[in-house]
This record gives C-alpha cells, structure tokens and sequence, in this order.
C-alpha cells in the first residue's frame, strides 16, 4: 500500500522544452490572456452600468463572461508560470483543485448556454408571457442552478479519480491536470471510471447541446412565420451571438470529451484545449460587441463619456440634455426610433461641442483615418491591436535584458534600451487614438489635445533621430578607434548624450509648433489623417501659412539629411576600417555589431526621408497615411525582433536570462529598491 501511494506530486509536460519556443510561447499566451481578462471585465462593466442593458439576455451574459474568466484562469496561469520558472511539478492537492474547478466551471458554462436558449426562446416564441416567466428572482435561480450543477455533476467522478493509486511515473503529458491524463497514470485499472466518465461526459454536452438545439428550432420556425423582413433580421440580431459562442463552445468541448478516454490523442487534445482554454474566451468579447448592436452603441457612448470629461467642459447644460436624449432613445424599443436616434449622435453633439469663438477658431478636429466598412475597420483594429502589444512587450523585454544582464552594461546597449524606451513612447502617442476610432468611431479630438500628440509625435521623432547618430558614433568609435573607446564613451559623456538628444529634439519641434498651434482655423475641421500631423493641419488653415511651411520644411530637411550624414559618415569609416582588417573572422564580428543598427536606420530614414523632406504642398495625403502607419504600428514592432535576432549577445542574454529566471529576479529585487530609494 506505501508503494501504491508513493507519488505526491505531477510533473506538467507541456509543450516543449525548447527554451526559445518556451519564450514565445509564453508570448503567445500571455497576451491573448491578459486581452480575454480585459475584454470579458470591460463587456461585464458595460452591461452593469448602462441602464439599457439591464435586461435578462445581458444578466445571463455577464454571468457567462465571468465563467469564461474562471475557466481560462483555471489553466493559464499555471501555463505561464512553469514556462516562465521552469518548475513543472504540482502537488496532488493542487491537481485535484485545479481539475474541480476547471471542470465545474465548464460543465457550469454548459447550464449557462442552455439558460440563454431558453430565455431566447421565450422572448421569440411567447413573448406575451416572457415577463411573467423569466422573473429576476427565476433567472437568478438558472444562474445559481449552473454552478450547483456543475459542481456536483463532477465532483464524485473526480473523488474517485484521485482515490486511485499512482505509483508509477507521474509525468502528464498535459499542460494542465486534465482526467483523461491523469486517468493513464493510475496503477489500477480504470475501465469502469473511464467508461463513467465518458457518458458523463456525453450526457452533460450532449443533452445540454439537444436543449439548445430545439430552442433555436422553435425560435427559427416563429420567426421565419413574420411576415416582415426587417422584423425577422432584428429577430435573428438578438440571437446570432449567442449561436456564434454556442459553436465554439460545444465544437472543441465534444471533440475533446465525447469519446472513450483510451482512444483519445494527448498531443491532439492538448492542441483542442489551448483553443478551448485561451482562443474561444478571448474570442467571446468580439462576438458580443460585434454581433450586437446594443453592445456596440453602449461601448460607443461610454467612450465618448469617457472623452467629454477628459476634455475641456464646453456647455454643460447642453451637454446633458443630450445625454438624456441619448439614453432614452436607445432604451426605446422601435427600430426605427434607435436609427434616428444614431444618426443624432453621430451629428448633433459635433454641433453642440464645436464652438465657434468671436474669431471663428475651431475647437476641435475630426480624424478622418481610414474611411473603410466596419468589418474592415474591426480588421484593422485586431491587426493594429497585435502590432502594438507586440512593440510594448518586445521593447520592454529589450529594456529590461539590457538593464539585468552585466554583460549588456555597454554604451551600446546603454543608448539601445533608451532608443526602445522611446519607440514605446512614439508608438503610443498614436496607436491608442487609432484603435479608439477603429473599434467605437470616436474620432474627435479637441484642439488642445491635438496640438499635443502632435508636439509628442515630432518631438519623439526628432529624438529618434538624434539617438540614431549618437549610436552611429557609439560603433564608429568603437571600431575605428577601440583603445580609446573606454575613455572617449564613458558613462558621463554617454549620459550627457542622451539628455542632449532629448533635450536638443525638445527646443527644435517647440518652435515651428508653438506657430502652427498660433494658425487661424476657422475653416473645415476634417484632417485628413488618422493622428494630427502637421502635413494635413496647416493645410486647414484659414491664412496663407507659406512661410510656415517652408520654415518646417526646411527644418526637417536639415534634421533628417544632416543626422543621415553623421550616420552615413561614420559607417563609411567603419566599413573602410573593417576591411583593412586581415582576419575574415574579425571583420564578420565587426560587421556582426552594425548589421542591426544599420537595419533599422533603413528603415526609419526611408520613410521619413519620403514624408517629410519634400515641400508640404506637393505631398500626398493618402500615401502619407499609409507611411506614417508604418514609421507608428508596423517599425517599432520590428526593431526588437532586429536587436534579437541579429545579435548574438542579446540573444545569449535573453536565453541565459529566459533559463535562470533573471528578469524575474530583477524585478523582484529592482521593485523593492526603488520603494527604499524613494522612502529615503
């Protein structure tokens, strides 16, 4: 018997042991994860604050929201932290947890789903009685119902699992401690309990997904008996999501567990589980905002509540009469009334907000971006979205390497984490603005708040620039003259640098842009553009700016040409030193130290150089989108994969860093410090 209960622990297999593959997918799974937490709470706030979405169908749905928060956190950060570690063991307790909850919490979302269908059913079939039926007390008995459910549906298959003897190995090849896993581990033979729990298994689904089924076939043939059109697609609207989160529920769940656990494939299944676990909640928020127009409007109109008191108060009084005129229409129940009622506030607030002073100023801009049909739009802003995530998370894991490696306290690695410092800081002033307008079409922008991102953009731009030269010296120096390069950068002189590099960029975008925030506009207020770039701002001037925009021309012109100048300078010297060298070896490590550098300077000046260094009046505003949209969302998502993946330090640093878990131990040891640091 000792022997039979000798094993007090699992070790999770995962997914690979490769470490570079473990890096990427942590990745991986961290942002889908961190973007399902964000937007399931974000649906659960909107659905708890607006009044209109105090309905039954949305008390259901922030019920199953919050069980999909609870079922993907049941496996995922577990996930995350043994690939982050390395510690792949669990105790028998934890397991046994982990299971029960992860169970429970699906069987739950399953009662859930078949509560939904039915409260469709009755407000399609019998909706003369839908009130009388579906009371708050009876739906908050469904909700209660699921989770009792679901927890005792599972929990006696799952005492009787973990009452079995495991007294042989104890890996699971498994990322989570999944039954049909652990079930091959035991000892003893498990037919019995397995052929249990696979018509448990297959009378929980099955049976929950046949009551559905006859819901919606109810539904389908009432509404396919209105004679109306209209009435049969709104009809249709206030159930597509729910069939949409249906499919995806019961697609990978059945694939998973409606067969005998002896036929089934571990590394499929752990390939079915990571899209069951991560993908269909992530999935879940975009179904119910993009597939539900009242959704959508209230995700709309907390966002532009959220801009008018970021913004400057223009006219309370008229301000919350509309406020008021908003929330009713939308509570209404006609189609026709929400119609008009979208169409006001797409108009009427740009009315009542855009003041017009004694001298005809503008207050506020309108970014016109991407004019494009929603479903593109929604492209956009996922793809634009993963960009983003993508330059944040590599640029931080580029700082934070830098900064916790010994070997990487160089002043190349010193300008490099303060060049992805700014590239965070570039991308930023932009992007958040972008995704706003893409997702909720909020793309008015007061004056005020224009002039600024507008100073951030050129200022941070400017910068770049700057940094650029001074690490194009950085490698001159240290090539051409390497004896000297200790005492020539040393950290004084590489501090003073970069404060001059800011410093400098600051005073030479204040000027030209203090002019253009002095421009009378009194004109359309349309800029052509998805961020306020100055190309598009001047061009909506009401007085004749020539002098302006031959002074920024100009200005720019000698930024960007005398910077490419310092840089193409250096790399001549380089290049002429590096091939004087004897050793092939030595001149590929020579090379080895510039290739990334040389890489991005390409890219940025190439751009830029075609933006900005030609007169304003003769560019075009279409094509300047376009490459601005690549110098914002698409360049600094790459300059961390080009300091990676060619330079062999860092990734020797980042690999190093990734197996002994020194990221981790810097910040637990930097955090601390800092708080000390500032007590003091």
């Amino acid at each position: 018997m000792e022997n039979q209960t000798a094993v007090t622990e699992f070790i999770l297999l995962g997914f690979t042991d490769v470490r570079w593959l473990q890096v990427l997918l942590f990745v991986l799974l961290f942002i889908p994860y961190v973007s399902t937490i964000a937007g399931n709470i974000l649906i659960i706030s909107i659905t708890l604050v607006n009044r209109c979405l105090q309905t039954h169908m949305y008390f259901f749905l922030r019920n199953f929201l919050l069980l999909e928060i609870g079922f993907t956190s049941a496996s995922i950060p577990k996930v995350l932290f043994n690939v982050a570690s390395g510690c792949q063991s669990i105790s028998v307790a934890g397991c046994f947890a982990k299971c029960l909850f992860y169970l429970t919490v699906g069987t739950a979302e399953f009662c859930l789903l078949v509560a939904k269908s039915f409260n469709r059913y009755v407000a399609i079939y019998k909706p003369l009685h839908f009130t009388s039926v579906m009371t708050s007390h009876f739906c908050n008995w469904l909700v209660l119902a699921s989770w009792l459910i679901g927890f005792g549906y599972v929990l006696i298959p799952l005492v009787l699992l973990f009452w079995l003897p495991f007294c042989g190995p104890n890996i699971i090849y498994h990322f989570f401690c999944d039954s049909a896993a652990l079930l091959k581990l035991a000892c003893t033979d498990t037919w019995l309990l397995g052929l249990l729990s696979f018509l448990l298994a297959t009378g929980s689904l099955l049976g929950t997904f046949a009551v559905t089924v006859f819901s919606y076939f109810k539904i389908i043939s009432m509404v396919m008996r209105i004679p109306s059109m209209a009435e049969r697609l709104k009809a249709f609207s206030t159930c597509a999501s729910h069939i949409t989160m249906v499919s995806l529920a019961y697609g990978s769940c059945i694939f998973l567990y409606v067969k005998p656990i002896r036929s089934s494939r571990l590394d499929l299944s752990k390939n079915v589980a990571v899209l069951n676990s991560i993908v269909s909640p992530l999935l879940n928020p975009f179904v119910c905002s993009l597939r539900n127009k009242q959704v959508k409007e209230a995700l709309r109109e907390a966002l532009r509540w959220i801009m008018r008191n970021m913004e400057l108060p223009y006219t309370v009084t008229t301000t919350v009469k509309w406020e008021e005129q908003v929330e009713k229409a939308l509570c209404r129940s006609e189609e026709d009334g929400i119609l008009r009622m979208v169409e006001m506030i797409r108009y009427i607030p740009h009315q009542e907000l855009v003041k017009i002073s004694n001298e005809s100023r503008v207050t506020e801009f309108i970014l016109k971006g991407f004019p494009l049909s929603h479903q593109m739009e929604i492209f956009l802003f996922v793809l634009f979205l993963m960009f983003y995530l993508v330059t944040l998370s590599g640029n931080l894991v580029i700082i934070t390497i830098t900064l916790a490696d010994y070997r990487l306290q160089t002043p190349m690695y010193f300008f490099l984490w303060n060049f992805s410092f700014m590239e965070i800081l570039f991308t930023s002033v932009t992007v958040p603005k972008l995704l706003s307008g893409l997702l909720f079409g909020s793309r008015i922008i007061s004056f005020t708040s224009c002039m600024v991102q507008s100073f951030f953009y050129f200022f941070l731009a400017v910068t770049e620039f700057i940094l650029l030269a001074i690490m194009s010296f950085d490698r001159y120096v240290a090539i051409c003259n390497p004896l000297r390069y200790t005492v020539i950068m040393n950290s004084h002189i590489c501090s003073v640098l970069v404060f001059g590099a800011w410093t400098g960029a600051f005073l030479y975008v204040l000027g030209p842009l203090s002019a253009v925030a002095k421009v009378l506009y009194c004109g359309p207020n349309v800029v052509n553009h998805f961020f306020c770039d100055i190309t598009p701002l001047v061009k909506l001037s009401c007085k004749d700016t020539h002098v302006l925009e031959s002074a920024i021309f100009i200005m720019a012109s000698v930024l960007i040409l005398s910077s490419l100048v310092v840089t193409a300078v250096s790399y001549m010297y380089i290049i002429s030193t590096v091939l004087r060298t004897p050793m092939a070896q030595g001149r590929q490590k020579a090379f080895s130290t510039c290739t990334s550098h040389i890489t991005v300077v390409s890219i940025v000046y190439s751009t830029h150089i075609y933006m900005h260094v030609r007169p304003i009046e003769s560019s075009s505003l279409e094509l300047n989108k376009v490459v601005a949209l690549l110098t914002s969302v698409v360049t600094p998502s790459l300059n961390p994969f080009i300091y990676t993946l060619r330079n062999e330090q860092v990734k020797e640093a980042l690999k190093e860093a990734v197996a002994q878990n020194k990221v981790f131990l810097f910040y637990k040891n930097f955090i601390p410090n800092a708080v000390a640091l500032n007590q003091r």
